[in-house]
């Protein structure tokens, strides 16, 4: 009887975290489509409505990306992303949420946060 043993259970985390097969990819459209709301040091922030789906009501979301008027500069897409890598670890009720991180045409890094009305 030793050579039976009841097996144990491996303990699973859900299938849909942190599985890219059930993610929804980020699909940043292109600047004139979007809605600048705020400007910085090299970056613009622009309002992306996110389209609904159905039964679900999704938050618009504010994506910072380089502004492409300035001269190709690593130094600016590196800052974003050091950003996202930040906020994906911070979680405050005062801090913007992160939602992703994703690269359009050109390898120009956006960083997509919650929208917030106002700023604090």
């Amino acid at each position: 009887m030793a050579e039976f043993k009841t097996p144990t259970s491996k303990k699973f985390r859900s299938r849909l975290e942190n599985n890219p097969d059930y993610q929804t990819p980020i699909k940043i459209p292109a600047s004139p489509f979007l809605k600048q709301i705020g400007y910085g040091c090299g970056v613009n922030v622009f309002t992306l409505e996110r389209s609904p789906k159905v039964g679900l009501i999704r938050s618009p979301w504010a994506i910072k990306k380089r502004n492409t008027s300035l001269v190709k500069d690593k130094k600016y897409d590196d800052r974003i992303r050091f950003e996202a890598n930040l906020l994906k670890v911070l979680k405050h009720p005062n801090i913007v949420g992160f939602r992703g991180l994703t690269e359009v045409e050109g390898g120009v890094p956006c960083l997509a946060m919650e929208k917030l009305d106002m700023s604090l």
